[in-house]
């Protein structure tokens, strides 16, 4: 035949029908025709079973039968596979209409008459077979569509509530997990962690290096993780650990420690990477369920209560609360509390020795708000600096004690020489333009540089050490004096003083404080005072607060001294008295 190349000999074909004479005829047609896999079966009892065991491509299937009529057969061949019904064609002699329409019913493709003709019977094959085919590589198709779609669906569900790097759950995942361990009256206590360093390792390793350091967490948290415990990612350098545990009540800080601790020290324990040995550091806040019946509100407890000392912990209070609404509180009010006149400077003289005059003064920041009374710079510039502030407001400073100078300045009201020092945040020296801002204010009020002393502390210095270097460098070119604030506590170092254009340094009151009766502190002093000496630096002693200090100060060859000895910061009218009274 010359359509034999496409019909496919491969297929799995059965023939039923209870006259052997025409189950030969059929297969030995079929055969000769290259069909591999053709059944013979004369007993109608037999199909279901072979169709159970292997589902054939296509039935010849005599309609009447002893036992089980092809209809029958058909009923229960579409009750049992349903749409997966193979290809059927109805073997018939005279079928009256309404068998047929029956059989069309229950799935029959097609009709061959007896006696066959051999060459209807596999044209008739050819189309049934191709249609089946066809039909079955489109359902095939269908359901590994189907199998594609629900696998990614599955991937997607694992993707939102699973961190890509580590495989621990992410934000999404922890608090599903949480609110589900809460709503089974689970006692948990939750640990929040803060990893410090892992940003610091990327910028100056790389990613990869940071991500195989979250990986190795990822490790020794896992070794330490006790049944029940939840394990996941905040972020990606904040973790969460949620353990159940059966304490009643608040756990004491005993109990807090002993769980903990081990888990600080695992973060502090170096990790050894390629050719790097490398540390990270910790700290943890902690809450409880007992606390909140919110998984969200719970972790945000716990982050609440995270410490800024680096490898310590702290458990939430309600005081806690009260201190970040405070800090919000102040946030808010700091905005333009300057536009509103509530930012005031006050004065702190500087005495040259020995001839106890008062030839310079430090400008010192004051608020005074109209409902919250005066806040304590030690509580607002800290939060001036996290939060960005401190760049609007350190400019106010700046203007405003230029401005305060050139008056006293204009009214003779100061000597000519008279210096005031102003202190500069660390985020201030980062920015690019601010030695030709100082410069332009200096120039508005017509004042000389040499009138004007600009403060950094250590460790503002090391925030971008090079940017720093070049403001300060345009400053002191320009004949404006640098000092080095709060010098000893920070990150003292020899190099940055050989290269820093400084010209004071500012003996911290921690030192002075004690050196009376203390010999080490006395013995640091004398060596700051010494290693001034060999710099050519103007030595400035702060915190100066009784006779015994001032005495040694002056056996030490001490230029300045600045503390409540001599006067405590005052308003720019007291300080005028007090410069008058004194340079007398």
């Amino acid at each position: 035949m010359d359509s034999q190349s496409s019909l496919n000999t491969e297929a799995d074909i059965l023939i039923l029908d209870d006259n052997e004479v025409n189950v030969d005829l059929l297969a030995s047609l079929l055969e000769d025709e290259g069909f591999t896999q053709v059944e013979c079966m004369t007993d109608p009892r037999q199909l279901m079973p072979r169709v159970a065991q292997k589902q054939p491509d296509l039935i010849f299937l005599d309609i009447r039968m002893p036992h089980i009529s092809g209809l029958e057969l058909l009923e229960q061949l579409r009750e049992s596979l349903g749409d997966n019904l193979p290809a059927v064609i109805i073997l018939t002699a005279n079928t009256d209409q309404t068998t047929r329409y029956q059989a069309l019913e229950l799935g029959a493709r097609d009709f061959l008459t007896k006696p066959f003709d051999n060459q209807e019977v596999l044209r008739r094959l050819e189309n049934i077979l191709q249609e089946h085919l066809r039909l079955q590589q489109q359902m095939f198709r269908a359901d590994e569509l189907e199998s594609l779609v629900a696998e990614r669906t599955c991937e997607l569900k694992r993707m939102a509530v699973e961190d890509p790097l580590t495989g621990l759950p992410n934000r999404t995942g922890l608090l599903s997990q949480l609110q589900e361990q809460i709503e089974k009256d689970q006692k948990l206590l939750i640990y929040f962690f803060a990893v410090d360093g892992l940003d610091e390792m990327a910028r100056l390793h790389g990613l990869e290096v940071a991500e195989n350091l979250a990986l190795a967490l990822k490790d020794r948290a896992l070794k330490h993780r006790q049944e029940g415990d939840i394990l996941g990612l905040w972020s990606s350098t904040e973790w969460v650990l949620a353990r159940r545990t059966q304490i009643e009540g608040q756990p004491s800080c005993d109990q807090l420690a002993d769980r903990v601790l081990p888990l600080l020290g695992t973060v502090r324990q170096p990790i050894d990477y390629q050719e790097f040995r490398l540390r990270l550091n910790a700290r943890a806040g902690i809450s409880t369920s007992d606390q909140s019946r919110s998984a969200e509100n719970l972790i945000r407890l716990a982050a609440l209560a995270v410490p800024e000392t680096p490898n310590s912990w702290r458990d939430y209070t309600p005081e806690l609360e009260s201190q970040l609404q405070r800090k919000l509180t102040l946030q808010e009010a700091l905005n333009h509390a300057a536009e509103r006149g509530e930012l005031e400077l006050y004065f702190q003289p500087k005495i040259s020795l020995p001839n106890e005059e008062c030839l310079s003064a430090e400008a010192l920041l004051r608020w005074s708000h109209p409902t919250l009374g005066r806040i304590s710079p030690v509580e607002f510039i800290p939060l001036a600096e996290k939060t960005g502030q401190i760049l609007d407001i350190g400019h106010w400073v700046l203007d405003a004690s230029c401005r305060q100078l050139k008056q006293w300045r204009d009214q003779q009201q100061v000597p000519e020489n008279f210096m005031l020092a102003v202190n500069v945040a660390s985020q201030q020296l980062t920015q690019q333009d601010f030695a030709r801002t100082c410069l332009k204010i200096l120039n508005q009020y017509e004042l000389p540089a040499s009138v004007l002393e600009i403060e950094v502390t250590e460790s503002g210095l090391m925030d971008d050490m090079a940017e720093a270097l070049l403001q300060l460098r345009q400053l002191a070119d320009a004949g404006i004096s640098i000092a080095i604030d709060d010098f000893g506590t920070g990150y003292s170092s020899m190099a940055y003083l050989k290269d820093m254009p400084v010209s004071v340094l500012k003996i911290d009151r921690a030192f002075i404080k004690d050196m009376h009766e203390n010999t080490k502190d006395k013995k640091l002093v004398e060596t700051v005072m010494q290693l001034c000496e060999n710099f050519g630096f103007i030595t400035v002693a702060e915190g100066v607060e009784n006779e015994e200090q001032l005495e040694i100060l002056k056996q030490l060859n001490c230029e300045l001294i600045q503390g409540y000895y001599y006067s405590p910061p005052l308003t720019g009218k007291a300080l005028l008295q007090y410069v008058s009274a004194i340079n007398a």
